[in-house]
This record gives C-alpha cells, structure tokens and sequence, in this order.
C-alpha cells in the first residue's frame, strides 16, 4: 500500500512539476546598433559585431560543480512525499529540487556556472531595412541555461541622413537638376539611383521647380515582402539669373504660364524662348 501511494506521489509530482528541477533555460536577448547609408538601406547591406556573451561553463556544464554527488534526502528525485499525504509531493530541502548535490566548485567559472566569451558575427541587413527597424539574429545572445536555448541578437538600425535624399513610407524622393531650357521646351535628365545605377527621365515642357515625377517600383523594397515603393524626382529647375529687363521678363511670363495663367499666349511664349535658347546655344 505505501509503494502504490508513493508510486502515486511521483505521478502527481511530475504532473506538477515537483521532481527534479533542471535550470534549463533560455539566454537573454543581447541588444547592439548599427548605421547604415541611405544606399545601404535601399540595397542591403552586411555588419560585423565584435561582443561578449555569457555562456554554460564546458567543465560543470552550467552547474557551478565539476563534482556532484546524488542527494541523498530524496535520492536523486528532486521531491519528498509529505508526511501527512505521502500522494502529495514537496520540494527536497536538501538540494533544492535539483536531485543532486555540489560537492566541488568549478575552478573556470568560480562556482557561477557562466563564463563570458569573446564572440563574432557577420549579421545581413536586408534589403529596404528603415531608419529605427530590429533585426533579429536566432540564436547570437546569450547562450542557455543547462542546454536552453540561446538567446537572439537584435540590431536595432540608424540610417544616416542624405542631402536631398528622404524616404516617404517605401517611397524614394529626391531632387532633380534641371536646366532651363529642358524644363520650358522638353527634355531628359539623368538621375542616379541609391544603387549606383542611372535612369533617363524624361522633362515635360513647361515644369517648374517642385514638380514630382514619379517612377513606379524604383523605391524601397518592403523588408516584410516583394512590393517596392516608388521613385519620386522633384524638380529643381536653374532658371537664368540675367540682370536685363528681357530675360527677367521672359523668366516671369514663363513662369505664369507654367502656373496655368490665361493672360499668356504659350505658342507664342514658346517661339520667344526657343530664340532666347537659340541666341545662347
């Protein structure tokens, strides 16, 4: 009768976790930062980090004992059945559920169980990653307790700001040189993308400074999926900085009717500024 009631208190004792207790868990998330260009967040980029973790000592393995011996209370179960229950199982006060008792402790790690390691790790920033995201790294933390598993490494990114280059959401916007005479007649501009790639866009006529030309699917990857952001190009037209009556005129009236006034004829606006360009070319 005794065995079967103390066969029933292990039972019950596994089921409520009252046997043998392990410190078998995870490490801790390590946190670290990184700056990336404005380019290296449109193409991807890569970052090595140089940091110390704690990690189970190889001599105790994470036990702070390179001796131990069975405790001999609870013989190695890690419970004692209780005195008026012998069903119900208690905690062994002897070896704090553990099962076993130190008997030596581990020179390496000073009885702590953890040593600090030196520890090296090449980490991808993927494609389209903006300014405040985290990466996270499986398994480059700490290391885990007795056998757990470790811990993440998370990168949290800064990406350095560019003159005349911003990101909208996963758009890409920029501003686009233009001389005079491609903005009032027509014509085409070069633009360099963050890649290093160029494209031609072409310049309607009659564009002003602050007019947007849009590229469909030369923004930013979303890091989450396939989807790209478009390109913005904002134009900066260089209109002529001549000091006679004539050119400021012409510069004016151009600019009117860009803006869409009815007050100017635009053919023949137009026949005045390709003398105008003529006369300079």
């Amino acid at each position: 009768m005794r065995r079967t009631l103390d066969k029933a208190g292990r039972f019950f004792a596994a089921a409520s976790g009252l046997t043998r207790r392990t410190e078998r868990r995870p490490g801790r998330d390590l946190r670290v930062e990184a700056e990336i260009s404005l380019a290296e967040s449109y193409t991807g980029a890569t970052r090595t980090f140089h940091y110390g973790r704690d990690v189970d000592c190889d001599a105790c393995k994470g036990r702070g004992f390179d001796k131990v011996k069975t405790c001999a209370v609870c013989e190695g179960v890690g419970s004692l059945a209780a005195s008026w229950m012998p069903a119900v199982r208690k905690r062994c006060p002897r070896c704090a559920a553990k099962g076993w008792i130190g008997e030596r402790t581990c020179t390496p790690c000073e009885g702590t169980g953890r040593v600090r390691l030196s520890h090296t790790h090449t980490a991808t920033v993927p494609e389209g990653t903006p300014d405040g995201a985290r990466v996270r790294v499986k398994g480059q933390g700490e290391g885990g307790y007795q056998g757990g598993d470790a811990g993440d490494l998370i990168i949290k990114i800064r990406v350095a700001p560019e003159p005349g280059v911003r990101r909208d959401g996963d758009d890409l916007v920029r501003g686009l040189p233009v001389d005079f005479r491609a903005a009032a007649l027509g014509g085409q501009a070069d633009l360099a993308l963050p890649d290093g790639k160029t494209i031609t866009l072409r310049i309607p006529p009659w564009s002003t400074s602050g007019r947007r030309l849009r590229v469909v699917g030369r923004g930013f990857k979303d890091p989450h999926s396939d989807r790209r952001g478009d390109l913005f190009a904002v134009l900066r037209v260089d209109l002529p900085h001549e000091s006679d009556a004539d050119a400021r005129s012409l510069t004016l009236r151009y600019l009117s009717a860009a803006a869409g006034s009815s007050d100017i004829r635009k053919d023949e606006l137009r026949d005045e500024l390709e003398a105008y360009f003529a006369a300079r070319a």
